[in-house]
């Protein structure tokens, strides 16, 4: 026997006052001898032993009738059953953990493990009665905070059989967190949670060693291990673009992974890439068992503005994961502010600019900088550092930190405060003077990183050397610029500081310079790798990843967009399957970075999402499954009851199932059949008839 309500046994103190009320009536009366009635006294012995008995049955009904109420109030529960109505069936909270993640839709020869899955939760809800708790937590839902009971059969069935399978991806401990909370308020009888799933053993944080007992020992589990035999997978592991700077009729480099859950070597897989839904790459690839191969594939854009495409592979076990999405951006135009004091600090840039017509320039002083609607622009040079002002260096920080580019170069009419002033505000290293050097000794590169995307197909190899070179310029005098750890070097000069290098600030890039774009530095403006260097350059720094979001299924989707830089904060995500819903917007500032944030919360299916205005398009959002879910590989026994062993769930309140059990005999006999506060009210009943009796006909005595 158990007690649901325990603390309702304290009110077993009150037994004891029937007992001390007749222990105070028992008062010692003073005798005093009358002659004429002498002859009573042996009546009375016998009246006297009477009364006597009526008491003591009295006290020990009028106890009983407290003990009887306080075991009412305190829940007694016997396992097995009673027979005929006399006692209540024991109330049960069921918890239906259900695994909908789309590597369900795998098959064996029982048919698809979803439609097992949804059977088997079917006959568990045909096994409640009236008055059990029952909840129903999808495995794709097990972040939401509140979960309400559902007492209506037919309803929580109608759910089941409603649910589909789901492409987001949740870890097992999630709802197991949400079931242990949902457990630790209930107050019924029989607590049950049965956990139906394929058991992917990516699922459970095996290594975590700081898991806490959130179970009590009431607690049974019922683990449904749909699937009897673990189904070979392949997926498209990931899509990584090389190529970071896009041009129209330029080849766009894709790098895709593989991988094969399986225990057959996988010979001529056929992966296709698709741009703007039309094929334009394929290739045949090997895989080994249980591995993972590359392959590179390449496309040509043929549009201007966001392109779209994915990489697929055949059908499998599981298609939800033989397709990854990405989206690019090849800009028709870039706009670039030209901040500069003299028209001799800026002739060499303006030259190089205008040789191609995909650039946009216009040129103001820094006094004329605020008049500029920084939105307009894709990427800020400056060659003037005078009068830059705090807040207008706090502008361009906030520009770059929405995903604008910043290129800096010296001014030879600024002094040295004025340059670190300006750099130290965006998070950069202040300049530790000047490298000088006279004529005709000089500075060259010594190092070029031809890695970095600016020099991407731009040199070809030497075959006879086996290595890509550049007729360095001649440099007179130099920043001597410090990098940080966080900052990428991309050309070193012999003397160890950098030529350039790359700094990332939010989502937008920085380039600087350690030498003026004119000849009183050095003759690097006259080179021929003057040119390239800038139209690259800029082209890089205009690249925002902002245009081109990537997100998991089921990850929350925020977005930052430049102040200013749309018509009206009514903006619209329009879904793979073409629904629309309207984006709020919200503006945040973080250590003076000022940005509008989309909140657009997590994205369920995979595919391409458009964010757009009445006018144009924004950004795209690539979203593609979590690649933990193409491992179908099952948890082992032994790391089933260690997982749960941590969760404070013992071996022995565990059952261990799959979907043909037959679990109507093993959950009966598990429950505790019978809750007996209706026998103990119906005794407290007849009790308190009996007493109503004994006192009636002591009075009448």
């Amino acid at each position: 026997m158990t007690f649901l309500n325990p603390l309702a046994l304290l009110g077993l103190i009150a037994a004891a006052l029937p007992v001390i009320i007749h222990l105070l009536n028992l008062r010692k009366l003073k005798t005093i001898e009358f002659s004429t009635l002498n002859f009573l006294k042996e009546l009375q012995q016998s009246k006297i032993r009477k009364l006597k008995l009526r008491q003591v049955l009295l006290l020990i009904i009028r106890t009983l009738i407290v003990i009887f109420i306080v075991l009412a109030f305190s829940r007694p529960a016997l396992k097995g059953t009673i027979p005929g109505k006399v006692a209540q069936h024991a109330a049960s909270t069921i918890i239906l953990i259900f695994d909908d993640s789309f590597s369900m839709s795998a098959q064996d020869e029982n048919g698809e493990y979803f439609k097992q899955a949804k059977d088997f939760a079917l006959s568990v809800i045909d096994l409640a009665n009236v008055g059990d708790e029952m909840f129903f937590l999808k495995l794709s839902e097990a972040e939401n905070s509140e979960f309400s009971p559902i007492s209506d059969k037919n309803i929580l069935k109608q759910a089941i059989i409603e649910s589909k399978i789901s492409e987001v991806y949740q870890p097992i401990d999630n709802a197991l967190g949400i079931a242990a909370r949902l457990m630790s308020s209930s107050k019924n009888a029989n607590k049950e949670i049965y956990l139906i799933s394929d058991f992917q053993k990516s699922c459970f944080d095996l290594m975590s060693k700081n898991k806490t007992e959130i179970f009590g020992s009431d607690v049974k589990f019922f683990l449904v291990n749909i699937g009897e035999k673990e189904v070979p997978n392949t997926s498209v592991d990931s899509v990584d673009i090389k190529t970071k700077i896009f041009e129209i009729d330029k080849p766009v480099v894709i790098n895709t992974d593989i991988k094969n859950f399986g225990n057959q070597n996988l010979t001529n897989l056929v992966a296709s890439l698709y741009l703007n839904g039309v094929r334009s790459a394929q290739r045949s690839i090997d895989i080994s068992s249980w591995s993972g191969n590359s392959v590179e594939l390449v496309a040509v854009p043929k549009k201007f503005g966001f392109n779209t495409g994915y990489i697929e592979i055949e059908s499998d076990a599981v298609d939800m994961d033989n397709r990854r999405y990405f989206s690019f951006y090849v800009p028709e135009r870039i706009s670039i502010l030209i901040v500069s004091s003299k028209e001799e600090n800026s002739k060499y840039i303006k030259l190089a600019l205008s040789t191609n017509s995909l650039f946009q320039y216009r040129e103001v002083i820094s006094e004329k900088f605020f008049s500029e609607n920084l939105a307009n622009y894709d990427v800020i040079v400056i060659l003037e550092f005078d009068k830059m002002t705090r807040e207008k260096i706090i502008s361009i920080k906030n520009f770059v930190d929405a995903g604008g580019g910043l290129i800096i170069f010296p001014d030879n009419d600024s002094d040295l405060r004025q340059f670190n002033d300006f750099i130290t505000e965006l998070g950069l290293k202040p300049a530790d003077g000047f490298l000088k050097t006279a004529y005709p000794s000089s500075f060259t590169f010594y190092k070029v990183d031809f890695q970095h995307p600016i020099f991407s197909g731009v040199f070809i190899e030497d075959t006879k050397e086996g290595e890509r070179t550049i007729n360095s310029p001649l440099i007179n005098l130099s920043l001597k610029l410090k990098p940080t750890e966080n900052e990428t070097p991309i050309i070193t000069l012999g003397t160890g500081y950098p030529f350039l290098f790359e700094k990332r600030l939010g989502e937008g890039k920085i380039l600087i310079f350690s030498v003026a774009a004119n000849l009183n530095w050095s003759d690097f403006p006259i080179k021929g790798i003057f040119a390239p260097l800038i139209y690259r350059g800029i082209n890089y720094a205009a690249t925002s990843t902002l245009q081109n979001e990537s997100k998991l299924t089921g990850e929350n989707v925020q977005i930052k967009l430049l102040k200013k830089s749309f018509v009206t904060p009514r903006l619209k995500l329009i879904y793979p399957d073409g629904n629309e819903e309207i984006v709020k917007t919200t503006e945040t500032e973080q250590k003076e970075v000022k940005s509008n944030i989309l909140h657009i919360g997590k994205l369920k299916s995979s595919g391409i999402y458009e964010l757009r205005d009445e006018k144009k398009t924004f950004s795209l959002i690539s979203v593609n499954t979590n690649r933990l879910e193409s491992d179908l590989r099952k948890i082992s026994e032994d790391d089933l009851y260690e997982y749960f062993s941590k969760l404070g769930v013992m071996k022995n309140q565990l059952e261990l199932l799959n979907s043909r059990t037959d679990i109507k005999a093993m959950i009966l006999t598990s429950r505790y059949g019978a809750e007996l506060w209706k026998l103990a009210l119906i005794i407290v009943l007849i009790l308190a008839f009996l007493e109503m009796l004994i006192a009636l006909d002591r009075k009448k005595s």
